[in-house]
């Protein structure tokens, strides 16, 4: 599905969807189908385009501090019920308070921004102050969803990345307020340090149902979950096979093997799994069977009565493979076992690899 399947849409600013000259954005066009595209003439308030960040591997607009874009009013907005959700990270700063999207100055009208007095993400109403604590460190941070889901004259409440983080039931944080002109990367303290991907707007009220969904889709549009694909089946050879998730980068990895690295390098059947944590905090888990259609079966062991010897042949694979040698050295495929002996035997394929 995309956004615009649920009724009341009135923004979404994607960053696949933005005018751009000489590196800097001078429009964002509004995809919801309602034209409230924001704007900038000043080429030195211009934010930047980064057509692909390297963490979530998706265009971004980049706010530098001193760069902020601006919109239209939005109808209706301010006396219905509320839905906001912005991707968007934080670099180090200082300062008091940077703006991602507001309407009108600092406990005016209405506004979500980055506090940096108390390195929270906050929502105001009015004068009303809602925010999430240790959501926006000053040191920076990493791309986050911030979602408002304000229900008029009920409750209002805040999401980081799907978890609940904040909520009231002030009169002034979930009542209407002025409408006016947007803005985006604006406060009128400071202007936002940090990137901004993606900010969908609805009214009327989604369904805890839907905001679910839509905050799905934009955790799984810039982490997608874990794939490692389909199961593999080697056909000739021992070389090691490189098993791992190239697509994205996670902040965690854990191997069944208990390796904790993005890829890793097996010579044997079996199935592997991995268990990473995307950049929302999300754990994801996929599995993949990896089958050796050539491998060298176990010994069995076998016991050997006293003063007795067992004659036993090395397995080799049909094909080009040949015999190499037991562990002991002895480099004849068939040979003569006493008691309390452990060996093992390897045999090479025409690529250069051994297995075992």
């Amino acid at each position: 599905f995309t956004p615009q399947d649920f009724a009341g849409i009135k923004l979404w600013l994607d960053g696949d969807s933005v005018g751009v000259s000489n590196g800097r954005v001078y429009k964002w066009f509004d995809k919801s189908g309602n034209n409230n595209d924001c704007d900038m003439s000043a080429e030195s308030l211009k934010p930047f385009f980064n057509d692909e960040d390297s963490n979530i591997y998706h265009p971004v607009i980049e706010f530098n501090g001193s760069q902020y874009l601006q919109g239209n009013t939005i109808s209706s907005i301010n006396d219905a019920s509320l839905n906001a959700f912005i991707i968007s990270n934080g670099y180090e700063t200082g300062g008091i308070l940077q703006g991602l999207f507001s309407i009108g100055n600092w406990l005016q009208k209405m506004g979500i921004y980055r506090r940096q007095y108390t390195q929270r993400l906050t929502y105001t109403n009015g004068n009303n102050i809602t925010d999430i604590p240790n959501s926006a460190p000053n040191d920076g941070y990493d791309f986050n969803l911030y979602e408002v889901d304000k229900k008029i004259d009920t409750t209002v409440n805040l999401y980081l990345n799907n978890m609940l983080g904040s909520t009231s039931s002030n009169g002034t944080a979930v009542g209407s307020f002025a409408n006016g002109d947007y803005r985006i990367g604006y406060s009128n303290y400071q202007k936002l340090k940090g990137s901004i991907a993606e900010i969908i707007i609805y009214t009327g009220g989604l369904t805890d149902e839907n905001r679910e969904l839509i905050a799905s889709y934009l955790m799984d549009k810039y982490a997608p979950p874990l794939n490692l694909g389909q199961d593999l089946k080697i056909d000739y050879g021992f070389c090691d096979t490189i098993v791992g998730s190239n697509i994205n980068d996670y902040e965690s990895y854990l191997w069944s093997t208990g390796d904790t690295t993005k890829m890793i390098q097996v010579n044997q059947s079996g199935l592997y799994s991995l268990q990473v944590v995307d950049l929302f905090g999300r754990i994801s888990i996929d599995t993949i069977f990896i089958a050796y259609l050539d491998s060298i079966p176990n010994l069995i062991d076998k016991m050997v009565c006293y003063n007795n010897t067992y004659s036993i042949e090395a397995f080799v694979p049909s094909g080009n493979y040949t015999f190499n040698e037991w562990s002991d050295g002895n480099s004849n495929p068939i040979r003569l076992l006493n008691q309390n002996e452990i060996i093992s035997y390897s045999v090479n394929d025409t690529l250069g690899c051994t297995g075992l």
